[in-house]
């Protein structure tokens, strides 16, 4: 484990090797097909700082900041990976879909945010792979969250750098109490592929 508190929980291995990871993220370049930007307005107003896809099993939609994206099938480099991240969950669980965000160099970013769409199981991991520019996820602590007495045991910020090849888990119930986000590095020429493995349950159907 990275980290192994009541509030914030989150494993991190270095999973796989340059080659592998290199060969994975050239598959990923070739065969991943993202949404026009258009169709990832924040709100339906404003550009996204990034390249989004969606994919999953056949019916899923995911549910954006406003937006609602149907998910494209499986194609077999993400199945193989989904097998990777599913191993990080009990053995009657998998996942069903993968959000997949495309940084093109360091003036892509994420914003603060949590993982909190409505159609997340909120009691299952959440699995991020990333591939090819090495970039800093950074979690903060939500003001007024944790309690007083325990703040002292629990850090305001986290930096974790997220390696090619790398695999980080966030174990519940680290978003009802942390942000995370990936700021932006300016002098990070090179790209980053994201992979958020995730498991998901539409509400109305």
């Amino acid at each position: 484990m990275l980290i192994d508190t009541p509030y914030l929980s989150l494993g991190y291995v270095k999973y796989f090797s340059k080659d592998a990871a290199d060969s994975i993220l050239e598959q990923l370049e070739k065969h991943v097909t993202y949404l026009p930007s258009e169709a990832c307005r924040v709100w339906g107003k404003y550009s996204i700082p990034r390249s989004m896809a969606s994919y999953g099993d056949e019916g899923l939609i995911y549910r954006f900041s406003g937006g609602t994206f149907k998910t494209k099938p499986w194609i077999p480099i993400l199945q193989q990976l989904a097998q990777v991240a599913n191993e990080f969950l009990p053995k009657h669980e998998r996942f069903n879909y993968v959000l997949i965000n495309r940084y093109k160099n360091g003036n892509d970013y994420i914003g603060f945010h949590q993982d909190n769409e409505p159609d997340i199981c909120t009691q299952t991991p959440i699995v991020a792979f990333s591939f090819g520019a090495q970039r800093d996820l950074v979690f903060k602590r939500i003001q007024y969250t944790v309690p007083r007495e325990e703040c002292k045991n629990h850090p305001i910020t986290l930096k974790v750098p997220l390696e090619h090849g790398s695999i980080l888990i966030m174990y519940p119930p680290t978003n009802e109490y942390y942000t995370h986000g990936l700021p932006k590095r300016l002098r990070c020429k090179d790209a980053r592929i994201s992979l958020t493995f995730r498991k998901i349950q539409n509400k109305d159907g």
